[in-house]
């Protein structure tokens, strides 16, 4: 199971490797870069928005916008060293959800964070996490 666990997490380390670089590459306007990035993530994007909105259309959307963002942003995952498909189902998250429910969620977050005597920590940028 451990040999399991460790090939797993290689996998995992060897695709953010590349998603950071195809990232860079983004970064720079390379819109090839971009179209490679998108056929090698949009379907966990796809999903993740399609389990909140409940409909194909909205999810349609609601995955063009994520990409917008990582086109606008590509250069803010490796200076906040997250994890590229962490940070692209945050986007896809923050933009399917309602902006009521963004905002709901935030302050139970930071209620938490404050009740459990970690309140000095902020949590990821706004530019991460908002749309």
């Amino acid at each position: 199971m451990s040999e399991e666990r460790t090939a797993a997490n290689a996998a995992s380390a060897d695709e953010d490797a590349v998603l950071r670089t195809l990232l860079s590459r983004i970064a720079l306007g390379d819109r090839a870069a971009l179209a490679e990035f998108y056929d090698r993530t949009v379907s966990r994007v796809y999903a993740c928005a399609r389990a909140i909105v409940r409909g194909d259309r909205e999810a349609e959307l609601a995955t063009e916008d994520v990409y917008l963002q990582v086109w606008k942003q590509a250069s803010s995952v490796s200076r906040h060293g997250f994890h590229v498909v962490s940070w692209l189902l945050i986007l896809t998250r923050h933009r399917a959800l309602p902006p009521g429910e963004v905002a709901r969620t935030k302050a139970r977050v930071r209620r938490a964070l404050l009740e459990s005597g970690h309140g000095g920590h902020e949590g990821p940028p706004d530019d991460l996490t908002t749309p």
